[in-house]
């Protein structure tokens, strides 16, 4: 129900707590990264091929300098962003074990925040749902509104994987959260609500999310 990939990549940016500070007057972006400045000289040459979407030299450059210790400052972040890398090219197993690195680390609480959402969507992507609840429901509601909006909504299709439809219902009707993740919400509503035979009730949230104005890609497939 969910463009996995477009969603992984998705939340890796919201995740990456580093964006360059041009100058002092630089005026955030409201629905982007908020800015901070980089430390390590070698950690913005790997964003500059992340945000290129060419994964493979991110990596390789982000291995090297880890190896040559040239991101002493941003080491956590840079784990984060090294195992969400694997995720989207799907290496689970390479990924999992990344967070599971940083979670037995002495790390922040935004790093083990996002550690756990991604180790939740590893397990999801792995078909352990189980694992995966359990990983999502560690993450505190300190965290990016953004990322948690992710995590409530893959929460929500853990349950309707194992059928839980009325779980994920009472969990998707009490989700108030980031406005540009309503409609992923009214959409997966929807349709545990039709999954449970309650048509009447499902149509006012799929007619809402087909009635959707917008330019997103993604919106739009949704909204098809």
């Amino acid at each position: 129900m969910l463009r996995a990939r477009a969603l992984t990549v998705a939340a890796m940016l919201m995740a990456l707590p580093c964006a360059p500070l041009f100058g002092a007057n630089l005026k955030p972006d409201p629905n982007g990264l908020a800015p901070h400045r980089i430390e390590d000289l070698h950690y913005g040459d790997v964003l500059f091929y992340y945000y290129q979407d060419d994964y493979f030299a991110a990596i390789t450059r982000l291995l090297a300098a880890q190896q040559l210790q040239r991101v002493p400052h941003t080491q956590g972040e840079a784990e984060l962003l090294l195992g969400g890398l694997y995720l989207s090219l799907g290496e689970h197993v390479e990924a999992g074990r990344i967070f599971d690195a940083l979670l037995a680390a002495n790390v922040s609480e935004a790093v083990r925040n996002r550690a756990w959402y991604y180790l939740g969507k590893v397990w999801y992507q792995r078909g352990y749902l189980q694992q995966a609840e359990s990983a999502l429901r560690k993450v505190s509601d300190n965290i990016d509104p953004r990322i948690n909006a992710q995590r409530y909504m893959l929460l929500a299709q853990v349950m309707m994987r194992q059928a839980r439809y009325d779980d994920a219902i009472a969990a998707l009707r009490a989700w108030h959260g980031a406005p540009d993740w309503t409609a992923y919400a009214q959409f997966n509503l929807g349709v545990a609500l039709v999954r449970t035979d309650r048509l009447a009730d499902a149509v006012p949230f799929l007619d809402a999310v087909g009635r959707i104005v917008t330019r997103s890609e993604e919106l739009l497939a949704l909204r098809d």
